[in-house]
């Protein structure tokens, strides 16, 4: 996909969730940055973004990007 598709945040968005599985958290972030650069209102991205940084310590960010996406989609993101 990101050989076909990388400007779909659906792709970054998957690469991001391949790299973290590897523990390659920063492409990963870098990543889902590429997603919401590409598609900024994208719950996914932004629930998954928000949790990287919750589990980074990063709690302050990462509670933010969560809300955010509930907001956006209350539906498909579960908090």
């Amino acid at each position: 996909a990101l050989v076909v598709a990388p400007r779909l945040p659906d792709t970054q968005l998957g690469a991001a969730r391949m790299l973290a599985e590897e523990g390659r958290f920063a492409e990963a972030v870098r990543a889902l940055q590429r997603a919401l650069e590409l598609a900024p209102t994208h719950a996914a991205a932004h629930a998954f973004l928000g949790t990287l940084q919750c589990e980074a310590g990063r709690s302050t960010e990462g509670i933010h990007h969560i809300e955010l996406a509930v907001e956006l989609d209350p539906v498909q993101v579960s908090p």
